[in-house]
């Protein structure tokens, strides 16, 4: 924004301050113009309409009385004489007209924003008459601005002031303002606006050329710094005296808008731009362009330009994804170009003053979010296949384990069965050499089986095959049959189990799925303490939540191995008096207590053992043990499972 651009505004609190309505009279406007002349400014230009020219009512009351008085017999000659001094006298001061015309001509350098056609009206002021600025336009008639309408509040002003071409401007088809009208045709010749004749009469004008032939005669207009402007209030410099610095230091030599800011004149006095903006700040804004030399040009030389720099963005976008781009890596091309885009544009029109057609930013747009998502459909069918694929590797996987297990059962239940009656003599007396040999295939029988039935076991609760049949059962009775079935196995590593905690505490759940679950974590438990410790079950309530721990003095979990505790067939270094299980059994544990709408975890610490315990929604209150059915306790539910 050229700093040498001043706006002056009536605005709200001039109107209040100087108790006035729009359109301020005309005495008002003549001790302004006188005011600001004072501060000597390079040219002022006015953009507003005067209030309505005085209908002289006060001359013909005044020649009438005049009249009235000649008649009269008696009155001497010299009496008449002063009668007519003082009445014209007081005629004189009281014609609002004159003095504002007398104030522009005084001040001689004034630009009116309207334009007269014809004879120059006789003026009030004995003084030539300037005549507007004309340009040399070789088709006026091609001008987009025509002249038609004489302002008639302006036109008896025009002896004393340079007149413009106008004060309009004129809106895009969308109705915003972007572009402002450097001249005016009227009676077949070419007349600066408001704007250009400032700058031109202000003696400032930069080498702009035949300004009047850009763009049709709509120059685009250049809002960037329109709030840097300087601003004066009318009241401010109406009351400001000869020793008002500020207003000496920002007057002196400048070329002054002054135009109506009011809010309460908005409808009428505001003009439609990205927002509303009042005019007067337009035609201040197109004398700071010209005075910048920034006065942008659109042609079909700028749309040429702007489609060939838009081919070449795009080709670029094209010729990357040609290569099989990833989808963040043509996210973060596209980004470039668009910035890319935006620099171009901002750099072609402050060096060259090339609006190259914006229409080509939204293009450029569509095209990246386009490739976007052509990249991101190939990505996604990629995937898809990729899903299925492993999809179809997962079920055969789960047929073949399936099979393989159900075939597995009835064979390996007929090799135990076998071994077991000749273990028992059926077939006749064994040497003790070979009983040794039949234990062992009866373990490892049992542990072939075991994990037969947790893969079983699984892929019923992957495929939704696992039945459970909730009730509503005792937690502490569940957790006493867990361990009576658990006690022989706990036996083999003489290792003791224990049962504590509140009683009455139930819920609602699968009794064989629950001591499963249980006898898992304990199982689990059992292998991994050493021989003569105890582990301890211990079942409690906390608010709607029933919690089961299985605690045991073990070595605790290696910290390399907590993340995958829960994982199939994940299985720590055990010691050589540890046995190692099927690596199923916590699994199942949790996916058992997940379909019981609970959660498991465990704490653990190396060298002091570890607490499994898992929580699941309790039943209403605490029920009393006299009141509840005892369930049976013993050997029973199904055969543990080791973690």
């Amino acid at each position: 924004m050229d700093r040498r651009v001043v706006l002056i505004e009536v605005d709200d609190r001039s109107l209040l301050e100087m108790g006035e309505r729009w359109p301020v009279a005309r005495d008002t406007w003549a001790r302004f113009i006188d005011r600001v002349a004072a501060f000597e400014p390079a040219i002022t230009a006015i953009d507003v309409l005067f209030d309505q020219p005085s209908p002289f009512r006060e001359l013909e009351l005044a020649e009438r009385l005049l009249a009235e008085v000649q008649a009269q017999p008696g009155l001497s000659e010299r009496l008449r004489n002063q009668l007519n001094e003082v009445v014209e006298k007081e005629l004189t001061a009281r014609d609002r007209d004159r003095s504002l015309a007398q104030a522009i001509a005084n001040h001689g350098g004034v630009v009116l924003g309207a334009f007269v056609r014809g004879q120059w009206p006789a003026g009030l002021v004995r003084q030539p008459a300037r005549p507007p600025v004309r340009l040399q336009v070789d088709k006026p008639e091609n001008l987009r601005l025509q002249g038609t309408v004489i302002v008639e509040s302006l036109s008896r002003f025009a002896v004393s002031a340079r007149a413009s071409g106008g004060l309009n401007v004129m809106p895009d088809p969308d109705g915003l303002i972007r572009r402002y009208p450097l001249s005016c045709a009227v009676d077949g010749h070419a007349y600066a606006s408001l704007a250009l004749a400032a700058v031109l009469e202000s003696g400032a004008a930069p080498q702009i050329g035949e300004v009047a032939d850009i763009d049709g005669g709509l120059p685009r207009l250049r809002f960037g710094e329109r709030q840097a402007m300087k601003r004066l209030s009318f009241i401010d410099v109406l009351q400001a005296g000869d020793d008002a610095p500020h207003v000496a230091a920002a007057l002196r030599g400048a070329i002054v808008f002054v135009g109506v800011t009011a809010s309460g004149l908005h409808e009428q006095f505001a003009t439609p731009v990205d927002v509303a903006v009042p005019g007067v700040e337009l035609h201040a804004t197109a004398a700071s362009n010209l005075l910048s030399g920034h006065v942008g040009r659109a042609g079909w030389p700028q749309h040429l330009a702007g489609l060939l720099w838009l081919a070449t963005l795009l080709a670029i976008l094209l010729a990357w994804l040609s290569r099989s781009a990833t989808i963040s890596s043509t996210v973060r091309l596209s980004a470039v170009l668009v910035a890319a885009h935006g620099f171009g544009w901002w750099l072609v029109a402050d060096q060259t003053n090339w609006l190259l057609p914006l229409v080509t930013a939204p293009l450029a747009l569509a095209a990246v979010v386009a490739a976007e998502a052509l990249a991101r459909h190939e990505a996604l069918l990629r995937q898809r296949r990729q899903v299925q694929q492993e999809r179809r590797v997962a079920q055969a996987k789960s047929d073949f384990l399936s099979t393989v297990s159900h075939e597995l059962r009835t064979p390996l239940t007929a090799i135990g069965g076998s071994l077991k009656l000749v273990q028992a003599g059926a077939v006749g007396p064994i040497a003790e050499t070979a009983r040794g040999m039949i234990e062992m295939a009866l373990r490892n029988t049992d542990r072939l089986g075991r994990l037969v039935n947790d893969i079983l076991d699984v892929q019923k609760m992957e495929a939704g095959r696992m039945e459970f049949d909730f009730a509503e059962v005792d937690l502490q009775a569940v957790v006493q049959d867990a361990a009576a079935a658990l006690t022989t196995y706990a036996d083999g590593f003489d290792v003791r189990l224990e049962v504590h905690g509140e009683e009455g505490v139930m819920v609602r759940g699968d009794e064989g799925r629950l001591v499963q679950a249980i006898n898992n974590f304990a199982s689990n438990a059992v292998k991994f303490s050493p021989r003569g410790e105890r582990v301890t079950l211990r079942v409690s309530r906390r608010g709607g939540t029933a919690r089961v721990e299985v605690i045991d003095r073990g070595p605790g979990i290696p910290e390399n191995f907590r993340a995958r505790i829960f994982q199939r067939f994940a299985q720590a270094s055990a010691a050589s008096d540890h046995p190692s299980g099927t690596g199923l059994g916590l699994s199942i544990a949790r996916m058992l207590i997940e379909r019981h709408d609970g959660e498991v975890g465990f704490d653990t610490e190396v060298g002091k053992g570890t607490t499994f315990w898992f929580e699941i929604p309790a039943l209403g209150d605490l029920q009393p043990a006299s009141s509840r059915p005892r369930l049976p306790s013993g050997i029973g539910g199904p055969t543990p499972q080791q973690g």
